[in-house]
């Protein structure tokens, strides 16, 4: 595959059709940095999926829990603020969150 074919890829991907699309697509974006996030320290700490569904099945019971977790890492489920708590409770860490401004275009 040429660098041509991928970077036209790569444009079609990120051309969206309606401005929910590309919202929609911005909090993926969004919820990806909080998993990469949560998978750093999981390494750094010797941490599993199992101690996350731990804390997980606490809130939510056991059923679905695992289900769910793979759903958060993949943005197929949305993250929602207490998902973060659990994470940052089954880790044992605290987030915390800078800014940047966007440059004008």
């Amino acid at each position: 595959m040429s660098n041509k074919n991928v970077d036209e890829m790569i444009k079609e991907v990120l051309t969206f059709k309606t401005p929910e699309e590309k919202f929609e697509f911005r909090c993926d974006m969004i919820q990806i940095s909080i998993v990469h996030q949560i998978h750093l320290a999981m390494e750094e700490l010797g941490k599993t999926k199992k101690d996350i569904a731990k804390a997980f099945a606490n809130r939510y019971g056991e059923k679905w829990i695992n289900d769910y977790i793979t759903d958060l890492f993949t943005a197929d489920a949305r993250m929602e603020l207490e998902d973060i708590e659990l994470f940052q409770e089954a880790l044992g860490i605290r987030f915390t969150f800078g800014y940047e401004v966007k440059e004008e275009k």
